[in-house]
C-alpha cells in the first residue's frame, strides 16, 4: 500500500509568513514550490522494459518525450483512452476473476523526471514532496534516492525529502508510475481507464516542528440554537512540547468571534494542542441555502512566542445526523435533490481545473441542484472548499470499488470467499483507502454523509469500515452495498423502482431511504422524475437521491477531415481491446458542458417554491415557500397571464416575505374577459435579486405554470366548401387555391398544393418507429419492437372511396398491415375553412398480440424551401410525454435546425409533446406555402433535416451526429403519442406503463391548413 508515506491529514496550507485570510492555492508564498508544468517523460511496455535506472542522475534522457503534469498518459499522446464500466481492464474476463494477479510484461509504466531549485532559505526546514494523486500507483526518487512508494490513485501521498533534498542547488526528482498494481482490484470504477499524474505535484517547507494534522469541531448546541467550536492540532518535531497553539475564529466581515491560546500537551504518544468545544453564541449556521462560513487561523508559537508557523482554514457551523430516522442537517431533514459527479473534463480528462469546478457548482446551483456524490473517489482538495463556499451538500465516498470482481445486490451473484470485501489479508488495504478519505475532508462543512465506497461486494472489511469510521464521527454512513444490513445509516438503494420506494415505505424502517444513484441520464433519459418527486415529496422516510450522472464522460476528438466530436468507448481504442460503448454518455450536460434538454426537467423538479390556485378565491395564488433555513426575501415574483399561449398581462410583486417551510397568498389580477374557445395560463418567475451563491441577479430560480379552466366549444358535425374531383389515379379535395390529393394507387395524402405550389415531397404516411433512445436499447426494445420499422411501406389498400353526406366531402380509406395482421382507416374532409381534417383508426387485430408501439401518428416529407418552425404548445425545449413538466404551454419559433439536439450517440430527440397546433414556414424568397398541423385537441411533433432511418435500428453501431447525413428536406412526425423515454435505468427498465402505447385500438384526429 505504501512506504515512507506520510499519514493522511486535512486539507490545509501552512505558511511562515501570515498571508491575513485563506487562500485557495499558495503558489505565491515563499515556502511553496509548485512542480507543476513539463516533465521529461517516457513510456515503456513494463517495469522492466526501458531505462529501469532512470531515477539515477546521470542516467541518459536526451531521447525522452515531454508530458504536461499534471495530465494523463493517453491524453498527452502515449497510448490510447480506453473506457469500460465494470471489467477489471487488466484481466481476463473469467468468473470468479482470481484477484492478486497483475500483468507483469504489460504493466504500462510511465516514467517522470525534472530537475528543479530549491531557495537556500530552506536549508533547516522540513521539506516535504506532495503529489495530490497518480493513477495507479508509483515510486519516488529525489537526486537518484528512493523516497517512497503509494497507491490509492485518488487521494494525496506526501513523503518528507528533507535529507534528500539539498536547498540552494539543483535537485532531481524521478517517478515511475504503474498502470496497474493491487490497489486496481479496489479501482474498478465506471470511468475512462485513465493513467498519470492527474493531480498538483508540489513541495513545501515547515519548521521542524509543525503542525501535522488538524480537526476542527464546527457544529451546533444540540437544541440548534448556538455554535460549538472546538479543535485538535497534531505537532510533531522535536521542540513540541515548548510551542502552543494560538487559535483565532473570524466571521465574514472580519470580525473576531473566538479566540484561545492552548499549550501542547503529549497524549498517547502524540502531541496536541486542543480547544475544548466551546458554546459560540449569535453564529450563522452553514446549509446549502445560507452557507456562512468563518475563517479560523491557527497559529504555531515556540519558546519565545514568536510565530514558526501560521494556517487558515474556513469553517461552517453545521450538524448533520441521523436521528428520527432521518438525516438531518442542522435539525432540519433536508431532502437530497443531488446528483453524481465524476472527475472528467473532454480535453484534460481526469485533471481539473478550479475553473472548470467553478463552472460545475454554478450550474448546479442554477438547475436547483443542493447535493453532490463525490462518485466513486475522494475529490481533488479543491472541489470541497468551493463546495463549501457555493454551499454543496456532499458525499464524500472512498476510493473503493471492485465491480468486476463482484457487487452486491445487482442480480448477478459471486462467490464470497474469492472477493478482497472477505480477505483478512485485504483489511488493511481497504482502511488505507477509508482513512486517507476521511482525515483529508473532516472539516469541510460540505461534508455532510461519508460512503465506504460504491460497488464493491459487502462483507466483513466493509463492515470494519463503518465502525472504524463511526469511532471517529457521528457523520451518516450511506453504504448502498449494505443494503438494511446495520453496517449503514441509510437505505441508499441504486436504481431503486417506484414499487420499490412505496415498499419501503410500507414496511417501515428507523433509517431513510436516499437513492445513492437514480434516473440514469444516458442519452435521450431522465422520464418519469416527476413520479419519483411526487413520492419523495410525500413521505418523511423518503429524502430524495442522486442522479447519475453529472456529465457525459466522452473525450474530444476529430476526424481526419477535421471535424469534432465527443468520442466514446470504441473511438480509441486498440483493435480487439474490450470497452462498453457509449455507456460512459449519461450526464445532464454535455462533456463541455452544455445543458441536454432533461437538464431543464431536473431544474424544474428540484426548485423548492411551490404555487397553486387558492382554493378560496380565484385572483390569488397560494405560493409555499420550500427552503429550510431561509426565506423568499432574496427574490421576486414576475407573472404573465397568457391567452392562447400569448402574454395578455404582466406584473410584478416585489417582496414575498415568506419564512422557510410557510405559505402566503399573493393577489393577480383576473382577466377582465375570457372566451370559453380560448386557453388561459399564467406563469409565475421567482427572480434573484441580488447576485449570491451561484446565481446572478436576474436568474429564474423557480417557474410555476397555472391553467385556467378551459371550456371546450364541441364542434358540430364539419361541413365542407369546395368539392372532389376524381381522376384515374386519384382523388382530389379542393377548396379555391388548395388542393388535397389522395392517391388511388396508396390511399395516402399523396399531394398539397396551394396556387400549383406543392408542399409534400413524399406521401404522409402511418408511421409507428422511432430512432431506439440509449434506454429503448437497454430494454431490448429496439428488437422486440422491429415490426413496425416499416409498417406502413408493406400497407395493402383495401378500399378508397369518396363520401358526400351532410354537407360534407371526404375521402375514407382502409388500409391492411400484413406484417401486424391489422387495418388502418382513414378519413379525409374538406373544412369549411379549406383546411383537411384527418380522423384515422387503428385497429389491432383482436386475435393477435404484438408488441408495444413506439410511436403512433404519420410522417411526411416537407420540399426544400421549409426552414422554421412554430407552435403553440409545450416548450421551448425538447420534451416528452413523461418529460414535459418544465416546458410551458406558449408560443415558440425556431428554425428546424434548431429543434434537434445531438445527443452523443444519435437517436430520438426533439420531440414537443402536447402542441395544439404547429407551422412550418418556407425561405423569405420562396413561394411555397406555411403548412399548419392542428391537433384535436393535442398532438406532438418532430421536424429535422435528418432521417430517421438513417439512425441505429436494431443494433448499436457506433454512430456519431456528424455521420447522420444531413437532407436539403424536412422530415416531419405529427404524432398521436410517443412512448415516453423512460429513465428509472438505461439496462432493463421500460417507462411508466401509463407513458407506453400498448397493442390496442387507437383513435386520432388533426387538421391541415395552408396559410
Amino acid at each position: 500500500m505504501q512506504e515512507n508515506r506520510l499519514p493522511a491529514r486535512s486539507h490545509f496550507f501552512s505558511f511562515f509568513q501570515d498571508p491575513n485570510k485563506f487562500v485557495y492555492t499558495p503558489w505565491d508564498a515563499q515556502n511553496y514550490l509548485n512542480l507543476n508544468g513539463v516533465w521529461q517523460f517516457q513510456l515503456s511496455s513494463s517495469p522492466f522494459t526501458g531505462a529501469t535506472r532512470f531515477y539515477e542522475n546521470d542516467a541518459l534522457t536526451a531521447d525522452w518525450g515531454t508530458i504536461q503534469v499534471p495530465g494523463n498518459w493517453s491524453l498527452n499522446g502515449y497510448g490510447v483512452p480506453n473506457y469500460v464500466n465494470m471489467r477489471a481492464d487488466f484481466a481476463p474476463d473469467e468468473n470468479p476473476l482470481t484477484v492478486n494477479k497483475i500483468p507483469r510484461d504489460t504493466n504500462t509504466t510511465g516514467r517522470y523526471k525534472r530537475v528543479f531549485e530549491v531557495s537556500e532559505e530552506w536549508n533547516g526546514k522540513t521539506v516535504i514532496a506532495y503529489l495530490g494523486a497518480v493513477k495507479s500507483a508509483f515510486k519516488l526518487w529525489v537526486n537518484g534516492q528512493y523516497v517512497g512508494y503509494s497507491q490509492d490513485s485518488k487521494t494525496a501521498a506526501e513523503f518528507d525529502i528533507t535529507e534528500f533534498i539539498v536547498p540552494g542547488k539543483q535537485n532531481t526528482m524521478a517517478i515511475e508510475v504503474y498502470r496497474w498494481s493491487d490497489g486496481s482490484y479496489l479501482e474498478l470504477q465506471d470511468m475512462w481507464r485513465l493513467n498519470g499524474i492527474e493531480r498538483d505535484v508540489y513541495l513545501y517547507a515547515t519548521p521542524q516542528t509543525r503542525i501535522q494534522d488538524i480537526r476542527l469541531t464546527t457544529t451546533t448546541t444540540t437544541d440548534y440554537q448556538n455554535g460549538l467550536f472546538g479543535a485538535e492540532v497534531s505537532i510533531v518535531g522535536n521542540q513540541a512540547s515548548n510551542s502552543m497553539v494560538d487559535f483565532t475564529v473570524y466571521d465574514e466581515s472580519g470580525d473576531l468571534v473566538l479566540r484561545d491560546n492552548q499549550p501542547i500537551s503529549s497524549q498517547e504518544n502524540r502531541s496536541v494542542a486542543i480547544v475544548q468545544p466551546t458554546v459560540v453564541k449569535g453564529v450563522q449556521f452553514w446549509s446549502h441555502e445560507s452557507p456562512a462560513l468563518y475563517s479560523v487561523r491557527l497559529r504555531l508559537l515556540n519558546k519565545a512566542k514568536e510565530v514558526t508557523q501560521v494556517v487558515w482554514l474556513r469553517a461552517g457551523f453545521r450538524t448533520s445526523e441521523l436521528k428520527g430516522g432521518n438525516v438531518l442537517i442542522n435539525g432540519k431533514p433536508v431532502l437530497f435533490k443531488g446528483v453524481n459527479r465524476h472527475e472528467h473534463d473532454p480535453l484534460t480528462g481526469h485533471v481539473i481545473s478550479e475553473a472548470s469546478m467553478r463552472k460545475d457548482l454554478t450550474l448546479m446551483k442554477s438547475l436547483n441542484i443542493n447535493a453532490v456524490r463525490n462518485s466513486h473517489y475522494p475529490n481533488h482538495p479543491l472541489w470541497y472548499a468551493l463546495a463549501d463556499e457555493y454551499g454543496m451538500y456532499l458525499v464524500d465516498e472512498a476510493n473503493i470499488e471492485s465491480h468486476g470482481v463482484g457487487a452486491a445486490n445487482q442480480g448477478h451473484s459471486y462467490i464470497a470467499e474469492n472477493h478482497m470485501v472477505n480477505m483478512p489479508e485485504w483489511r488493511d488495504a481497504y482502511v488505507d483507502r477509508i482513512r486517507n478519505m476521511y482525515e483529508a475532508s473532516k472539516n469541510h462543512a460540505s461534508v455532510v454523509m461519508l460512503s465506504p465506497g460504491n460497488e464493491s461486494g459487502d462483507g466483513d472489511n466493509t463492515e470494519y469500515l463503518y465502525h472504524w469510521l463511526k469511532e471517529r464521527t457521528s457523520l451518516p454512513i450511506m453504504f448502498e452495498q449494505a443494503q438494511l444490513r446495520p453496517h449503514t445509516d441509510v437505505y441508499a438503494q441504486m436504481y431503486a423502482s417506484l414499487d420499490l420506494m412505496q415498499s419501503f415505505v410500507e414496511i417501515g424502517s428507523d433509517r431513510p431511504m436516499i437513492l445513492c444513484e437514480y434516473q440514469h441520464a444516458m442519452g435521450n433519459s431522465v422520464g418519469n422524475l416527476k413520479e419519483y418527486w411526487d413520492l419523495i415529496y410525500k413521505h418523511e422516510s423518503l429524502q430524495g437521491g442522486f442522479i447519475w450522472d453529472w456529465v457525459d464522460q466522452t473525450i474530444t476528438t476529430t476526424t481526419n477531415e477535421g471535424i469534432e466530436y465527443q468520442g466514446y468507448g470504441g473511438d480509441f481504442e486498440k483493435a480487439g481491446q474490450y470497452h462498453d460503448g457509449n455507456f460512459s454518455a449519461n450526464g445532464l450536460l454535455t462533456a463541455n458542458r452544455e445543458l441536454h434538454p432533461h437538464a431543464y426537467e431536473v431544474q424544474h423538479i428540484y426548485q423548492n417554491i411551490f404555487a397553486e390556485w387558492d382554493s378560496s378565491r380565484a385572483d390569488r395564488v397560494l405560493i409555499r415557500n420550500g427552503r429550510y433555513f431561509t426565506g423568499l426575501d432574496d427574490v421576486y415574483l414576475r407573472w404573465e397571464r397568457l391567452e392562447q399561449g400569448q402574454v395578455l398581462q404582466s406584473g410584478i410583486v416585489e417582496t414575498l416575505s415568506i419564512p422557510p417551510g410557510e405559505s402566503a397568498t399573493i393577489a393577480i389580477p383576473n382577466i377582465s374577459q375570457m372566451k370559453n374557445e380560448n386557453r388561459y395560463h399564467t406563469n409565475l418567475y421567482f427572480v434573484k435579486k441580488s447576485d449570491s451563491l451561484g446565481r446572478k441577479k436576474g436568474d429564474v430560480v423557480a417557474k410555476i405554470q397555472l391553467s385556467q379552466p378551459f371550456q371546450n366549444n364541441e364542434k358540430g358535425a364539419v361541413k365542407s366548401n369546395g368539392g372532389i374531383e376524381e381522376r384515374s389515379a386519384a382523388l382530389i379535395l379542393r377548396f379555391k387555391d388548395y388542393e388535397y390529393t389522395v392517391s388511388k394507387n396508396t390511399g395516402w395524402l399523396s399531394s398539397v398544393q396551394k396556387k400549383g405550389k406543392e408542399v409534400l415531397k413524399t406521401p404522409m404516411i402511418p408511421w409507428f418507429w422511432r430512432a431506439p433512445t440509449d434506454n429503448d436499447f437497454g430494454e431490448g426494445f429496439p428488437q422486440k419492437s422491429k415490426v413496425w420499422i416499416d409498417v406502413a411501406e408493406h400497407a395493402e389498400l383495401i378500399s378508397i372511396i369518396k363520401k358526400e353526406e351532410n354537407g360534407a366531402i371526404s375521402v375514407v380509406t382502409k388500409h391492411r398491415f400484413p406484417t401486424v395482421q391489422s387495418e388502418y382507416h382513414t378519413t379525409y374532409t374538406l373544412t369549411d375553412e379549406g383546411n383537411i381534417l384527418i380522423d384515422a383508426w387503428f385497429l389491432a387485430a383482436p386475435n393477435q398480440y404484438y408488441p408495444a408501439l413506439p410511436r403512433i401518428g404519420y410522417r411526411l416529407e416537407l420540399v426544400d424551401t421549409y426552414e422554421s418552425a412554430s407552435w403553440f404548445g409545450r416548450g421551448p425545449h425538447e420534451n416528452y410525454w413523461d418529460r414535459k413538466s418544465s416546458a410551458f404551454f406558449g408560443r415558440y419559433s425556431m428554425p428546424i435546425a434548431e429543434l434537434s439536439h445531438g445527443y452523443v450517440r444519435p437517436q430520438e430527440n426533439g420531440h414537443r409533446a402536447d402542441v395544439y397546433e404547429v407551422s412550418f414556414f418556407e425561405k423569405s424568397n420562396a413561394e411555397t406555402p406555411s403548412i399548419t398541423f392542428k391537433g384535436r385537441p393535442l398532438i406532438g411533433f418532430n421536424a429535422q433535416y435528418t432521417d430517421w432511418l438513417d439512425y441505429d435500428t436494431t443494433e448499436k453501431t457506433g454512430l456519431h451526429p456528424h455521420e447522420i447525413p444531413v437532407k436539403p428536406n424536412a422530415f416531419i412526425n405529427i404524432d398521436f403519442k410517443q412512448r415516453g423515454v423512460a429513465g428509472t435505468d438505461s439496462w432493463m427498465t421500460p417507462p411508466l406503463f401509463k407513458y407506453t402505447l400498448p397493442w390496442r385500438d387507437y383513435h386520432y384526429q388533426f387538421e391541415i391548413a395552408l396559410n
